[in-house]
């Protein structure tokens, strides 16, 4: 392992605590904490031309210093696996259509419209992983 999950594990690290790169900066850097406030620091703490990686999909009001981005750094926002729904849903779509990608076996909790709230609950306390709202209701009007 290189870079600042190395320096982390051989530090002992503990929640709380700072830790500072010196130096080049690490090759490959990672924010995976959901906070807005961080979203960028996988820039401040990767090397010139290294690559930083935002994983959790914080969201909010941030502000970057532009200078941040220079020197060859790639900053990767991969949300949803890098997906491109023009060109992967389609082809979704057609595989599930010819039984070829078992959704079914991907849902964890069934929920009808009026658990709702049962379903959000159970899904930021992570009992439900893929939990799908059932809409056995008729649509007014």
């Amino acid at each position: 392992m290189t870079g600042v999950g190395a320096a982390v594990n051989v530090a002992q690290v503990q929640r709380g605590d700072t830790v500072v790169v010196l130096g080049r900066g690490a090759d490959h850097t990672f924010e995976a904490t959901r906070v807005a406030a961080l979203a960028f620091l996988p820039l401040k703490l990767c090397r010139n031309g290294g690559n930083a990686v935002q994983l959790s999909g914080a969201h909010g009001p941030v502000s970057v210093e532009m200078p941040q981005f220079w020197w060859d750094k790639r900053y990767r926002v991969p949300l949803y696996g890098g997906c491109q729904p023009e060109r992967d849903f389609p082809r979704l779509f057609d595989w599930a259509a010819r039984g070829e990608l078992q959704l079914g076996s991907l849902v964890t909790h069934t929920y009808g419209l009026h658990e709702l709230g049962a379903a959000l609950d159970d899904m930021l306390s992570g009992r439900s992983a893929k939990g799908v709202i059932l809409f056995d209701e008729a649509p007014a009007g």
